[in-house]
């Protein structure tokens, strides 16, 4: 079939993995007393807005408020309009976008704002994870490795359609090249939008997220009438860590050219089947197994299945689930090491 395909530019992917400044909201801000206290007396900023060049002003937070201490008249805007700060605080250097709330003579005080350009839209569906090296992200950045970006591929041997699909050059290899399969997490895509996503991991007790700037993401969706696989690289933007789970906020590393207003869950409900008593991890997940199967939602593609049953003995099955795939998985003990395609039969 005739393929669309985009090569992401090496040089936007750096300005995007290793941004010179780290966007951040003024809610985040608000929330947080080291901004307060950072920001206690007037910084250095620059304002920026549709209707005038960069302004120099400082910065400051003051009974409560964020206050942009500069020439209001120079910068041409009213009331309820949207402007980008930019400062440096603790060594780190920020943009933040805001709108105006009161405009006087000689400063501006400011509001927050949602800072997503895309809309989102709710998905919900599970998500499988893994995090790249940085020898791989600093790869995409340098050109040694180019992304190809397919839209709305077709695998003809699986027959398996992809929403977007990415491979890697030289060699349009994919990211089992790249990546340990072993290293999985799995979790649900919350929302997503043309920009990047959102996603809830259940981490692995040794994951370590330190320096890990760009993760490649599996998930299954209903893309208007037709279902296919997001299969691409990310890059996490923001790591937030609430109770037991993690939050992604992940920017893809090209935009999608369009959301489909039909988006939704199009994973799949799947037998596993151990033939007794296990613990099993599921794409990094623990089940506790007693009557010898599982029933579990997995989107397509690559899954990893480890089995401990109660005598001690282990194995593995690596599986590439397609659209033609069998519903039912089986894992035994003389499977032990074993990487298996289940393909239809």
């Amino acid at each position: 079939m005739q393929h669309t395909f985009k090569d992401l530019n090496p040089e936007s992917l750096g300005k995007l993995i290793n941004p010179p400044r780290l966007q951040i909201s003024l809610r985040d801000m608000m929330r947080d007393g080291l901004y307060h206290k950072a920001l206690a007396t007037k910084k250095p900023a620059v304002a920026v807005t549709t209707g005038s060049k960069p302004i120099p002003g400082e910065l400051q937070f003051v009974e409560g408020h964020y206050q942009l201490f500069c020439p209001a008249g120079q910068l041409r805007i009213k009331n309820r309009q949207l402007l980008v700060v930019m400062f440096t605080c603790n060594g780190q250097d920020y943009y933040v976008q805001a709108q105006t709330i009161h405009v006087y003579a000689n400063r501006v005080e400011l509001g927050a704002v949602a800072p997503r350009f895309y809309q989102r839209s709710p998905v919900g569906t599970p998500i499988n994870v893994w995090m790249l090296p940085q020898g791989v992200a600093d790869s995409f950045i340098t050109g040694d490795r180019l992304i190809r970006r397919y839209f709305h591929d077709l695998d003809e041997e699986s027959q398996t359609f992809f929403v977007i699909r990415d491979r890697v050059r030289p060699g349009e290899s994919g990211p089992e090249e790249l990546i340990d399969y072993n290293n999985i997490t799995c979790g649900i895509m919350l929302e997503m939008s043309q920009g990047g996503c959102s996603i809830k991991l259940n981490p692995r007790p040794d994951q370590n997220f330190s320096n890990v700037k760009v993760a490649y993401i599996e998930a299954s969706l209903r893309w208007g009438k037709k279902i296919g696989n997001l299969s691409t690289f990310v890059s996490l933007r923001k790591i937030e860590v609430q109770a037991q789970q993690i939050i992604l906020r992940c920017a893809f590393l090209d935009p999608l050219p369009q959301l489909t207003p039909d988006l939704g869950d199009a994973s799949r409900e799947y037998t596993i089947s151990f033939g007794g008593s296990v613990e099993a991890n599921i794409n990094g997940q623990v089940h506790q197994v007693k009557d010898g199967s599982l029933r579990v939602r997995l989107p397509l593609g690559m899954q990893v299945i480890n089995a401990r049953w109660e005598d001690g003995t282990q194995a593995q099955r690596k599986i590439f689930l397609g659209n033609n795939s069998e519903t039912t998985i089986t894992v035994s003990k003389n499977g032990e090491g074993a990487d298996q395609r289940n393909k239809a039969g």
